[in-house]
């Protein structure tokens, strides 16, 4: 049932609020967490944003407080350089063919950063594969 939203409007039965399993209201606002790819403030201004209509806002609260207190183990993805969007972590550096670094391991992006590395892989081709954070 974590696909059930708040406010009635998700399935596979359309539950409401309470209505909902109360694990499943927990672990919706978490599996969106970890599938999305923005800077965690970001992230979680999103989603409290989404309370109320796709979250139980009051596990939108827990999971807010929960993460800074969490060193949960971060996967890797491994996706092309156009594919880069701003809030994303890089988790190996991207370097020019020369070796030299154009942006560090745990560098978040911006969209500034991402045109830099765009234009210069114009100019200059670099390894089309970056490995990210999930």
């Amino acid at each position: 049932h974590h696909h059930e939203n708040w406010d009635g409007t998700g399935y596979p039965d359309k539950l409401k609020a309470e209505t909902i399993p109360y694990l499943a209201r927990l672990l919706a606002p978490v599996i969106f967490y970890c599938n999305q790819h923005y800077a965690s403030v970001q992230l979680m201004a999103m989603m409290e944003s989404m309370s109320e209509h796709q979250f139980d806002p009051d596990a939108v609260r827990a999971l807010a407080k929960a993460i800074p207190m969490t060193k949960m183990p971060k996967g890797i993805r491994e996706i092309l350089l156009i594919e880069l969007k701003a809030g994303m972590t890089l988790a190996r550096d991207i370097n020019n063919t020369n070796g030299m670094k154009l942006l560090p391991k745990g560098r978040e992006l911006t969209d500034g950063a991402i045109n830099k590395v765009l234009s210069i892989n114009r100019m200059t081709p670099i390894q089309p594969l970056c490995l990210v954070y999930c």
